[in-house]
């Protein structure tokens, strides 16, 4: 569940650190890109997510007009797999990640919050699915996870040699034990930080550095892509580590979860 955001815009009593530059954002939307904070600085890289076939020429064309700063992810959101065809949508997200080779797969995952579990069912065969497309075209993939880490362990134990991201990650730690036994999962970590409870607290323990990575899911959940830096002050204070530490770290997991290169 959602925790509220420290009321009047202000922000929480940090330590003194230095403020990180430059910043990796490891999930945001087209919408971050038309309503970014004027004059605030843009993240060195980024991941842009699509969550239907209806935006994925957009994240592409953007991305690939970016310079290299975002990287394009591409996928069906498991809020919306009950709004298009299963086969033809597939067939056109492999043409897709093949015309572009530096696109990955992303958002697709499981979500069990009440409102969604009827369709549990279709979010795990669209998952599947869309793994296999990954699998075999050698791509990482960008996970939503919420209330069903259980309903997904089968799943993901299946593609364990995907590389996988969940975003925006607020699972028990006993769920954070049982997805680090994939070889190649990270985790990212967003403002729940910024009022954590004791179950944050105790997951974010649970990551080791080498898995962790930030993500505003911008423009959703009221942050913005420019308020990476004060994330990542945060959990590096939460944590006990150096912010630059912490930033460095980010920046390697970054690279090794987009390039293909074999987890320690």
């Amino acid at each position: 569940r959602r925790r509220k955001r420290p009321e009047d815009g202000a922000e929480p009593q940090l330590r003194n650190h230095a403020t990180v530059s430059p910043y990796i954002d490891s999930h945001l939307h087209l919408g971050a890109l038309r309503l970014g904070k004027s004059g605030g600085q843009a993240p060195e890289e980024a991941l842009l997510c699509g969550i239907t076939p209806d935006d994925w020429a957009e994240v592409l064309a953007t991305a690939g007009s970016s310079h290299g700063t975002l990287t394009p992810a591409i996928g069906v959101h498991p809020w919306h797999v009950h709004e298009f065809p299963l086969e033809r949508t597939i067939r056109k997200l492999e043409e897709l990640l093949t015309e572009n080779p530096g696109a990955i797969v992303g958002e697709v995952g499981l979500d069990g919050c009440q409102k969604r579990r009827e369709t549990l069912d279709a979010q795990k065969t669209w998952l599947k699915r869309q793994l296999n497309a990954a699998q075999r075209l050698g791509r990482p993939a960008i996970l939503h996870l919420v209330r069903c880490v259980n309903d997904a362990l089968p799943i993901l134990e299946d593609f364990k040699e995907v590389r996988t991201l969940a975003h925006g990650f607020h699972g028990t730690p006993q769920e954070t034990r049982q997805l680090l036994k994939l070889p190649k999962i990270f985790f990212s970590l967003g403002f729940d930080a910024e009022c954590p409870g004791k179950n944050f607290l105790k997951t974010l323990k649970c990551i080791p550095q080498d898995r962790l990575l930030v993500d505003s899911d911008a423009p959703f959940r009221g942050h913005d892509t420019t308020e990476i830096p004060r994330l990542v002050n945060r959990l590096a204070e939460l944590r006990e580590e150096d912010p630059r530490e912490l930033e460095a770290a980010i920046q390697r997991n970054f690279k090794r979860f987009l390039q293909v290169e074999e987890l320690p």
